[in-house]
Order: C-alpha cells, then sequence, then structure tokens
C-alpha cells in the first residue's frame, strides 16, 4: 500500500475519533503512532546487542515520511558501525545539559566564588566586574568546552584600546579555562595561544622631584602660604616622614599606633605585599599625632574626610594639595617614597638595605624571602629619627650636609 499524506492524515482523524492510540507502520520498521489528541511520532524499532530498542525521530508535520525514512537509514548506518544510535542521542542530550550548566560565564562565576575568599574585596570585586562587563555578553553563553582562541581574542580586542583593562581581563580568562580544565570541563587553556596578544602595559613613573629640590618643597609644606586644612598639611608631612603608600597613611587608624613603643603597625590586610609593616616613630611625627589628636581623636581614622568624617580622607586630597603648592604632575603621594630613598642615599649616606626595608618592598627571590629575617628594627628607629632632622634641618635654612651614619649604622648590624 502506497502511503500519502492523505493516509497519515486518515490516520490522525482515526485515533482521535476512536480516542485510542493508533499505530501503524510504513516499512523498514518505522512506525507512525497517532494519539487521540491529534499527535503523530514516528517510531523505529531496531535490535542492539540482541535487545530489542526503539528510537524516536519526531513528528508530524515537522518531520515529513522522507525525513523519517532517512533517519532510519542514518540509524542503520550506526548499528552496522556497531554505534546504538539511542545510547548516542542520550550521550549528545546529557552533553547539551552539561554545557548549558557549563557555559564560560557559570564556570567564571563558580570560579570566582572559589577564589575570592583569599582576595581583598575590591580585588575581588574588580575582577568579576571586568569578566560581567566585558567579557561575558561577547562569550558568556558558549560552553567551555567549546570556547575557543578566537572567541577570547574577539572579546579582547572589543577592549584592547584599554591596555590595561585588556590585559588584566585576558589573564581572569586565563584563569577561567585553566580551572575548567581543572575540573574536567574543558581539554585545554585556549587563552595559551593568545601570549602577545595585548602588548605589554607601559610602564608609569610616578611624579617626583629630586633631592636638591627637597627643601623648597619642605618649605612651602611648612608656610602653608595656600592655607590648606591643617589636618591636610600635617598629611602632606606624615607622608614625607614616614613614606608609606598613600593608602596606607590615609587608611590609617588610631588603633594601630603605640606611643609608648613609638611605633605604628599596619596591619597585613593593607599592605600592598600582605604582611604586617612596623614604622618606627620620630619626635617629630608623634608631635604631629598629638596635635591631630585635637582634630581627629575621637574618630577612627587619623585621617577622616572632612565632609563624611566617618570615612578616611582621599588620596585625591593629597593630590590637590600638591597642585595647590605649585607641584601639578610633578609630585604625587607615592613619589614621596622615591624621594626618600634617592634623598637618604645621597645626602645622608644610610644603607640601601635599612631603606628598603622601610619602605615595605618584597625581597626578590622566593628563597631571599623564605629566609629574610634582617628586619634591622634599630637601624630603622635611628634612620627614622635621623630622616626627620634632616627634614628640619633643610626648613630652618640649613645646607643639611650629609651626615656620616653608615659605619655607625654599619656597626649595629654587625653587633
Amino acid at each position: 500500500m502506497k502511503i500519502t499524506g492523505k493516509t497519515l492524515q486518515k490516520w490522525k482523524k482515526t485515533a482521535q475519533d476512536n480516542n485510542k492510540t493508533l499505530k501503524r507502520s510504513v516499512g523498514n520498521n518505522l512506525t507512525l503512532e497517532s494519539f487521540p489528541n491529534g499527535k503523530q511520532y514516528w517510531r523505529w524499532r531496531y535490535k542492539f546487542s540482541g535487545k530489542p530498542k526503539t528510537l524516536s525521530f519526531g513528528c508530524l508535520p515537522e518531520v515529513t515520511l522522507h525525513d523519517a525514512n532517512h533517519l532510519v537509514v542514518e540509524a542503520r548506518r550506526k548499528v552496522k558501525q556497531n554505534i546504538d544510535p539511542s545510547a548516542e542521542r542520550q550521550d549528545l542530550r546529557r552533553s547539551r545539559i552539561l554545557n548549558a550548566k557549563n557555559t564560560f560565564e557559570a564556570v567564571a562565576e563558580e570560579w570566582h566564588a572559589q577564589e575570592k575568599q583569599r582576595w581583598e574585596k575590591r580585588h575581588a570585586e574588580n575582577i568579576i566586574s571586568r569578566l560581567r562587563r566585558d567579557i561575558f555578553p561577547l562569550i558568556g553563553k558558549i560552553p567551555v568546552s567549546e570556547i575557543e582562541a578566537k572567541d577570547v581574542a574577539a572579546a579582547i580586542k572589543g577592549i584592547i584600546d584599554r591596555n590595561e583593562t585588556a590585559r588584566r581581563a585576558l589573564q581572569n580568562c586565563g584563569q577561567v579555562c585553566r580551572y575548567a580544565v581543572q575540573t574536567g570541563r574543558a581539554k585545554y587553556d585556549v587563552t595559551s595561544a593568545l601570549k602577545g596578544f595585548v602588548k605589554g602595559r607601559i610602564t608609569k613613573h610616578y611624579g617626583t622631584i629630586s633631592s636638591n629640590e627637597l627643601p623648597h618643597l619642605v618649605k612651602k609644606i611648612r608656610g602653608n602660604d595656600v592655607q590648606l586644612f591643617k589636618q591636610t598639611r600635617i598629611a602632606l608631612e606624615m607622608m614625607l616622614l614616614t613614606f608609606v603608600r598613600t593608602s596606607e597613611l590615609m587608611n590609617a587608624r588610631w588603633s594601630e599606633f603605640d606611643f609608648q613603643a613609638k611605633t605604628w603597625i599596619i596591619p597585613a590586610e593593607r599592605m600592598k605585599m600582605k604582611r604586617e609593616h612596623l614604622v618606627p616613630l620620630s619626635r617629630q611625627v608623634l608631635s604631629m599625632l598629638e596635635e591631630l589628636q585635637q582634630i581627629s581623636g575621637k574618630r577612627e581614622h587619623i585621617f577622616p574626610s572632612i565632609p563624611r568624617p566617618f570615612k578616611p580622607m582621599s588620596n585625591a586630597t593629597l593630590l590637590r594639595a600638591l597642585e595647590k603648592l605649585g607641584y601639578r604632575h610633578t609630585m604625587t603621594g607615592h613619589g614621596f617614597r622615591a624621594l626618600a630613598m634617592t634623598t637618604m642615599l645621597e645626602k645622608l649616606n644610610i644603607p640601601f638595605e635599612f631603606i628598603d626595608k622601610q619602605l615595605a618592598h618584597r625581597t626578590k627571590g622566593a628563597v631571599r624571602q623564605a629566609y629574610d629575617r634582617a628586619l634591622y628594627i634599630d637601624q630603622r628607629t635611628k634612620m627614622m629619627q635621623t630622616w626627620a632632622d634632616y627634614i628640619d634641618r633643610i626648613a630652618d635654612g640649613q645646607d643639611g650636609k650629609v651626615y656620616q651614619i653608615k659605619e655607625r649604622l654599619t656597626e649595629m648590624v654587625q653587633a
């Protein structure tokens, strides 16, 4: 009997009229099941490893009789190749479900949730914000197992003009891809092929002045002709005398200062190197802190924001103060660190290792870091007082002659 479109419609109507499921063979073990609700499904019966099985090919009218017969031919070919088409379809379905759960975005979110415990809150927020803003819109919905280097490259190319952002975004994509490999959801890190795609970051040198220009800066700060707020002027001078990082000073809390021990302990979580840092306090700095107690002693921070006293002073406040003093683009908060090191080496003849330790720089080399226990506390205490005294001398108009203290400090090291 020749099967036509009218035949198929007749079977559908018969099933509906009798309110019963009707099964009709169309040859090649292919059957059309017609249901009372009007749906008609193609079923193919076959054997695999001696067991009877059934495979569905969809329904009319989406899958025509011609389509169904073509699918039978494909399925028979797979059976002859010892491939179970039903099991293959189940594997494909599971793979699709898995891919839907393991998109680049889903894996990245999972990686971030796991890693953020080790990071500072702000750092963690920056990473996920960068991914959500610049990467997810382009490749977030692609299964991580299907991501290719060209996909990541296309996303990064969109932000390539923001060099540092692009560099960090590519780095984060690599971390996500390696996490996918480690958790069995990708075979390899596709970003390894993108080495050099983003050009190296441009080194940015912070504005600073030379040691010969220091006397003029000190006189400008202490003279305060531009009428800076008292706490802003003191902040500038404390930056000069302690040469800590700007954020370390701006976020300093009264609880970190020990007036009896004459020390300031900056907690590890606020240090760039994540190690607690000790700052010996000179007489001059202690005197400034006493002045500040009259202003902010009842606040948490030693330099509270003037408009928002429950928050610390902004780093931008110091930059604006330096601009008012005439140092726009020529001096920055970070520049005090370079200025202190240069001046102490050139003018005070202080050994580099003492200055470097006080600057809290990372010791180069893993082995040296592991065995670096030379804190030079006594030497640094003497150095910080010598530095403060030197600043007083040049503020008073003295030439700030070289102090020959290197020999005495060296003796202290060897003692």
